[in-house]
């Protein structure tokens, strides 16, 4: 009777076992995505803010502005592709207000995709659009 007894606790260990490994791989996938989506929203984030301040101490050129979100430096020489795969067609750069007190450069960045790894959430995704206001510093 002890034998059948143990080998029913051997194959309820090994399905408790299963359960619980999915559900933790489930964790750790979620964990990872998390990371890594808030990490590509900080990286977007701060280019736009570091283009941003580039841009509101220069006169206004929204392709130089454009080049400062995608390589961080304001000529592109030839190149398509910027930080995160970002492209041109991602990022739109307004001058707005020109010439009142609202005076600023507006920048947003759209259209980019982030893919997640976790089951039932996998594939690609679109980013929530990332806007960044600044006003133009004194020009007198």
């Amino acid at each position: 009777m002890t034998a059948m007894t143990n080998h029913r606790e051997k194959g309820a260990t090994v399905i408790e076992a299963s359960l619980v490994l999915m559900l933790f791989l489930v964790l750790v996938y979620s964990l990872f995505d998390f990371g890594f989506v808030l990490y590509m929203h900080h990286t977007l984030m701060h280019q736009a803010r570091n283009a941003a301040r580039w841009g509101v101490v220069r006169p206004f050129d929204a392709d130089a502005i454009t080049n400062m979100v995608l390589f961080n430096e304001p000529n592109a020489a030839g190149r398509t592709t910027g930080v995160l795969g970002l492209t041109a067609a991602n990022v739109s750069v307004q001058h707005q207000g020109e010439g009142s007190n609202e005076d600023r450069i507006l920048i947003t960045i759209s259209g980019y995709r982030y893919p997640l790894l976790t089951p039932g959430w996998a594939g690609w995704h679109d980013g929530q659009p990332i806007s960044v206001s600044m006003p133009f510093e004194d020009r007198d």
